[in-house]
């Protein structure tokens, strides 16, 4: 009897898609969330009941090693009273926003892509212990209250986490100065990456001794319990938060402005030194509490100009430059071009290019500033995008029979469809002529920020002589 042929099959593991890891991103976010108000939660009732059997008449204030909990205000109590948008007058005070409404359940930390929601303890000051080395099944650090970081800095509070790293409030022991800690995941390739972020952010901290130029200031960077630790100034929240925090729908047009200058000192500094970002958008910059201090932070994806590499998955994928997706040569211009994207969605609260993939993204691209030109798909890489000629955009869309296949549609791209202009005004809805002026400025300044080309995109020395920071409000 002849054995039984043995069938081997082979399984293919598909990758996983960008809506999936975004969701897995999610999960992983709102587990941390749970944990972090357990273990905040936990660490008080253990010192309210500490201080109860010390003290059982009344707690002492001055009891060593404990204080009291402040009370913690809402959201909106810790929002200046003062930011609702008012009209003519608003315009002499270019901090002001509009709060409104909003049904937007994105909430991103502080540093990195994740929705994380901002946190702040209630708790003041914990006693200070030593505690051992602690990471999940991801490498992300797992803090405990009280505990000492590189020997100077007690953890006081969690801020949030992202794709490398996690935050924690602390403060500094001796002075009670308060930080931000960015601790890399526990892996080699985390620390590589971590390790070429401090030596960027020393670079910028050392060619801006005044600290004028706006981009997130290193204090201190040290190794602790297997993780790399990143010292920075303390901020309040990035700009999506802010977003979220004043409903949603933009903020004023004085007060993009405002900030638009702001980033262009930090835009022309990274250009200076001849350093790329790779990474700009809202999630990234982060403002103080009064709001008139902002700051270009996360720079764990810059590079350097002789380190770029064709990669077609280059910076969060709203704000990703043309150049990027096409396999062409890049440079700090795709910083220029998720500027300009960043200012429409300040603006609006929406996103300018809201794409499902870089097919989808390079379509949005073109609806609004035609078609691409042919001299640029011919030195793609990626040539995908277009027929043969190069006369027709191959766009791909879901098979609504079959979900697992996709449909290619040929499009002839002839001029714009849409109008960022129109948009804005549409957005502001104001009939005051001076709102107006700025508004068809910021129009103008955004349309030529997001040039499909780049030779012909703003660099960020010329943004910031553009009539929008010019014209008297």
């Amino acid at each position: 009897m002849e054995p039984t042929p043995v069938v081997v099959v082979e399984e293919v593991v598909k990758p996983p898609s960008e809506d999936e890891i975004e969701r897995m991103r999610k999960e992983r976010a709102e587990r941390w969330k749970k944990l972090r108000t357990e273990s905040a939660l936990s660490q008080m009732q253990q010192e309210s009941t500490t201080t109860a059997a010390a003290a059982p008449q009344s707690p002492n204030p001055e009891t060593p090693g404990v204080t009291l909990p402040e009370e913690v205000k809402s959201p909106e109590e810790a929002i200046p009273s003062d930011l609702a948008f008012d009209g003519e007058k608003e315009l002499e005070k270019p901090l002001h926003v509009q709060e409104k409404d909003s049904d937007d359940e994105s909430g991103p930390d502080l540093f990195g892509d994740d929705d994380v929601e901002f946190e702040e303890t209630s708790i003041k000051a914990f006693t200070r212990v030593e505690v051992e080395p602690s990471d999940d099944h991801e490498g992300y650090y797992s803090f405990r209250l009280g505990e000492i970081l590189g020997g100077k800095y007690v953890v006081v509070g969690y801020h949030g986490q992202g794709v490398f790293s996690n935050v924690l409030k602390c403060t500094e022991v001796g002075t009670d100065k308060e930080v931000a800690i960015k601790l890399l995941r526990n892996n080699e390739h985390m620390k590589r990456t971590g390790k070429k972020e401090v030596r960027i952010l020393r670079q910028l901290r050392d060619s801006d001794l005044e600290g004028k130029a706006n981009n997130i200031r290193l204090l201190n960077d040290f190794e602790d319990r297997d993780h790399l630790c990143l010292v920075f100034e303390p901020m309040d929240c990035n700009l999506r938060q802010l977003l979220k925090k004043c409903g949603g729908r933009g903020i004023s047009i004085v007060a993009v402005r405002f900030y638009a200058s702001k980033l262009l000192r930090a835009l022309i500094q990274l250009y200076n030194q001849g350093i790329i970002h790779a990474d700009f958008k809202p999630d990234n910059i982060l403002v103080t509490k009064d709001r008139t201090q902002v700051k270009l932070a996360d720079l764990g994806s810059a590079l350097e100009l002789s380190e770029v590499e064709t990669t077609p998955y280059l910076v969060s994928r709203f704000y990703r430059a043309p150049e990027i997706i096409l396999g062409l040569p890049y440079n700090q211009a795709i910083d220029m071009f998720a500027f300009g994207t960043c200012l429409y969605e300040l603006a609006t609260g929406k996103p300018l290019l809201k794409s499902r993939d870089n097919n989808h993204h390079l379509k949005l691209i073109q609806a609004i500033k035609g078609p691409v030109p042919k001299r640029l798909i011919q030195k793609a890489r990626f040539k995908e995008y277009f027929d043969e000629s190069g006369a027709y955009f191959l766009e791909t869309i879901a098979d609504p029979a079959d979900r697992e296949k996709e449909i290619v549609k040929k499009i002839r791209v002839e001029k714009p469809t849409r109008d960022i202009t129109q948009e804005l005004l549409a957005s502001y809805n104001t009939n005051n002529p001076k709102e107006k002026k700025l508004i068809t400025l910021l129009g103008d300044l955004i349309e030529r920020c997001v040039e499909i080309d780049e030779t012909r995109r703003l660099s960020p020395q010329q943004a910031s002589k553009h009539e929008l920071f010019r014209v008297v409000a």
